[in-house]
């Protein structure tokens, strides 16, 4: 799979639980959604105040600070707690028991793989 890493297996992911894991040197926070099962990756750094976001909990698809409970979108990284601030989130693909992660941001992807 181009443009992707695969990261972990299907049966490593705990729903409701958040896993680090390691892309390029860079750290990155994986969930599955308690209750919609879909997986989000962001980055596994809080900018409110440097928490590890892995160690946090997701709920309806939003992942939470395990420090001061900061809210942020598994979709896109958006802060749902007040804040203007953000993280950055990344591509997830599951296939088969293998998860794959795309290796840039989600905002900073090709629309479509050049020909």
């Amino acid at each position: 799979m181009h443009g992707f890493e695969m990261v972990a297996h299907s049966s490593d992911l705990e729903p409701g639980k958040g896993m680090v894991i390691r892309i390029q040197g860079n750290r990155r926070a994986i969930f599955r959604d308690f209750h919609s099962k879909r997986l989000f990756c962001i980055d596994d750094f809080c900018p409110h105040a440097g928490a590890s976001l892995s160690e946090g909990t997701i709920l309806h698809e939003v992942i939470y600070c395990p420090w001061h409970q900061w809210g942020f979108k598994g979709m896109d990284g958006r802060c749902v707690t007040g804040s203007i601030w953000h993280v950055d989130s990344f591509e997830v693909v599951e296939s088969g028991d293998s998860i794959w992660v795309s290796l840039e941001p989600k905002d900073k992807m090709p629309d479509s793989e050049p020909e």
